[in-house]
């Protein structure tokens, strides 16, 4: 018990207000090991802040929390009342001198711009607080109108705040791996798309030796094209055929590298990769992988592919040389990384066009009659998609759908395709096949566009009367509406093998006259739009390239 006298004394007082000094301090502790505690590791970087947002709000207070953070080199902004922005700066004055200085401000509030005029707030303050890992800001944390103000709270908050930035900071670069790494599957799946549209190519030719004689410009054109260097070697490992990314990696011209080892051009070696000895042994067509790393620094995924000839002999193996650099790299090059992703996925993009469009000069290979029809029927589809209102990704999509819309016809016996008389039942009956071999051909290939349905529905019509399903209405892709209608105008008005062309105007006539029983209205009026242009020429229209069509 403390006597009267005793009050006033000044070493009494001293002690008191000590002793309510340490049990604030110690109330305080308590209050930031919980609240460390609360903060942890969990999956979603929106989930975090959410976290991060109630966890403060209930152990300090405060009428709101602001988060300032960066991600993925934008400076985003949530606050507990549930707003989500993205900001092109520092908006608040006491968050810019935090994030400025890198330490604690405290200032005091402006009740009458935040609109709380009532006395419980008289007196209230603002906190700031950065978060920082390292010498690096990741963001900072307001808390506004907390009655603190002089506590010794405050200046125990910075390590809980570090902990919130090393937690924030991990999160943000998971997301970023994630983000990463999808960019790379989606890359790697466009890849196996082309590779699996190049391995058709080259079995289709190999079983047509007249189709390789007149589609040679047409390959060698087509794998020029592709980015990535690629190279066939015989059963002795010599190089057979390269294209040109192949010989400008090794720093020798096409015609140099043909008839050498490939381990002694590029990639330089000791002998064969195991992988690619590994795929000629298999009993059964399958992937092998492995990776390279050359001597200037880069780094390739080698797809090692054997072709099985029709007496059963592996004479020949294929290396797709998919350049994984970046993603090797991408810790320390994370900005130059995305750059060079998109750059490629538009390249994949070209890749696989030009592959399409090999395949699809293959196919009129076996029908000279035909030649051209469906690079005509590909570029009247994209005039009438852009008619429509296409974006440049639909159009692209139908583009390559139409291009190959016949590559089904690539099974059947050339002197049908060729016949110069009208067929017969029999011979109509297996013409009608060629859409469900299109079909089958392609289905296997994940195309990030309707392309094997483009083949499959292209001679269904709306009434139900086409073929090979009898698709009704809306049942038919509309994509495949398109073609049909490009189909039909470039078939009715070219010359067949059985008769002379009937020109644009009576192939106009007979879409008009089954507008809304056979073909979309819409699809017609545009195609009608289109040929009836003062530019439209028929005859010139598969002489045009994709972008100018």
């Amino acid at each position: 018990m403390i006597l009267a006298s005793e009050e006033s004394n000044p070493e009494t007082k001293r002690l008191r207000e000590r002793l309510r000094r340490l049990a604030n301090d110690k109330a305080s502790l308590q209050l930031i090991i919980h609240m460390i505690g609360q903060i942890t590791p969990m999956a979603g970087l929106e989930n975090l802040v959410t976290k991060m947002l109630s966890t403060i709000v209930d152990g300090i207070g405060g009428t709101n929390i602001k988060l300032y953070y960066y991600f993925e080199k934008e400076l985003h902004y949530a606050d507990f009342l549930g707003e989500r922005h993205i900001k092109p700066y520092f908006d608040d004055p006491l968050v810019a001198r935090v994030a400025a200085t890198l330490s604690f401000v405290e200032q005091e509030s402006d009740l009458e711009s935040s609109l709380l005029h009532s006395d419980a707030f008289q007196g209230s303050w603002n906190w700031g607080f950065p978060l920082v890992v390292g010498e690096g800001l990741v963001g900072v944390v307001k808390i506004e109108n907390i009655q603190m103000s002089g506590t010794s709270l405050s200046s125990q908050l910075p390590p809980f705040f570090s902990h919130v930035a090393l937690i924030l900071s991990n999160e943000i670069h998971n997301e970023t791996e994630k983000k990463k790494k999808e960019e790379t599957r989606q890359r790697a799946q466009e890849a196996e798309q082309a590779r699996q549209a190049m391995l058709f190519l080259l079995e289709d030719m190999n079983e047509s030796g007249e189709a390789v004689k007149h589609a040679k410009e047409e390959w060698e054109a087509t794998f020029d094209a592709v980015s990535d260097p690629i190279f066939l070697h015989d059963r002795d490992f010599r190089i057979v055929r390269a294209n040109r990314a192949y010989a400008e990696s090794a720093g020798m011209s096409i015609g140099d590298v043909i008839g050498h080892p490939y381990w002694e051009v590029f990639p330089k070696g000791d002998g064969p990769m195991p992988n690619c000895v590994k795929a000629g042994e298999k009993a059964e067509e399958e992937e092998e992988e492995e990776e390279i790393n050359t001597s200037d620094g880069r780094f390739y995924l080698s797809h090692s592919y054997a072709i099985n000839y029709e007496n059963g002999v592996r004479s020949l193996s294929i290396h797709f040389m998919q350049d994984i650099t970046a993603r090797r790299l991408s810790e320390i090059q994370r900005d130059e990384v995305m750059a060079v992703n998109q750059q490629q996925l538009v390249q994949l993009k070209e890749n696989l066009k030009g592959t399409i469009e090999a395949v699809a000069k293959a196919v009129e290979a076996r029908d000279p009659y035909t030649a051209g029809h469906q690079r005509r029927v590909a570029s009247l589809a994209v005039l009438i998609g852009r008619q429509m209102g296409l974006d440049d990704e639909g159009v692209l999509g139908l583009y390559l759908g139409a291009a190959i819309h016949d590559i089904g016809k690539i099974r059947l016996p050339s002197e049908i395709l060729s016949k110069p008389t009208q067929l017969r039942p029999v011979e109509y009956a297996l013409i009608k096949t060629h859409p469900q071999i299109g079909y089958d051909i392609l289905k296997g290939i994940e195309f990030p566009w309707p392309v094997a349905d483009i083949a499959h529905q292209h001679h269904e019509r709306l009434d139900g009367s086409g073929y090979p399903q009898g698709l009704h209405g809306d049942d038919i892709c509309f994509e495949a509406k398109i073609v049909a209608v490009a189909d039909v105008m470039e078939a009715m008005a070219s010359d067949r093998p059985y008769r002379a062309g009937l020109g644009v105007a009576k192939a106009m006539k007979e879409l008009n006259r089954n507008k809304g029983v056979f073909y979309q209205p819409e699809v017609v009026d545009a195609c009608e739009k289109v040929v009836t242009s003062k530019k439209f020429d028929l005859i010139t229209l598969g002489d045009k390239e994709y972008d100018d069509a």
